[in-house]
């Protein structure tokens, strides 16, 4: 086991000899740490976050202008950007996280 930890703490870059290799200490099995366990593992993996992109057309003034683009009314410049991002989703559908957009279309069908 000590063969195990001091090459797992070595490629992590953890310099055991400064330290006594003391970086890793195994557990003590008991309720709590199960406990500890499960919470963990409902815990999400993934960090989400919630951003608008807005296209501002050539002349486009009023919050109106610009909040009616619609996708053929942007650049491809900025379809190329926004398809950086990530990948469109059904809202009706998808079953990830949506940002607390509504499944009914009224913020958007993608």
């Amino acid at each position: 086991m000590d063969l195990f930890r001091s090459q797992v703490q070595h490629n992590m870059g953890f310099d055991a000899r400064k330290t006594n290799g003391n970086y890793f200490m195994p557990l003590s099995k008991s309720d709590a740490l199960l406990r500890e366990i499960n919470s963990l593992d409902r815990m999400r993996a993934q960090e989400t976050v919630k951003i608008a992109v807005l296209y501002v057309g050539p002349g486009q003034w009023t919050e109106a202008e610009i909040l009616s683009n619609t996708q053929q009314d942007t650049s491809q410049a900025y379809r190329s950007f926004v398809c950086s991002l990530g990948w469109p989703v059904d809202l009706a559908t998808f079953s990830g996280y949506i940002g607390k957009l509504e499944r009914d279309g009224s913020d958007g069908k993608t």
